[in-house]
């Protein structure tokens, strides 16, 4: 399993509808810049830290993510 296939299952245990609908989207866009909006909306939830952190590590690995594929593009240019 991949990280967003994981980061996709915890969705269930989301209680907020906002973070869940935004974290939905972080899951299908893999864009940073959803992880980081993630990260604003989880400040006020219940379980504010565990998904703060998930969305953080996401949004550090979908700039990895980012950077590679322009690495690649570059490559075969």
């Amino acid at each position: 399993m991949n990280i967003w296939s994981e980061l996709a299952a915890l969705e269930s245990r989301i209680t907020d509808k906002t973070l869940r609908a935004a974290w939905a989207r972080m899951v299908e866009t893999r864009n940073p810049a959803d992880c980081a909006l993630v990260q604003e909306i989880a400040d006020d939830t219940d379980d504010a830290f565990m998904f703060w952190r998930l969305a953080l590590c996401a949004e550090e690995y979908a700039t990895v993510e980012q950077s590679l594929a322009h690495l690649l593009i570059k490559e075969t240019q």
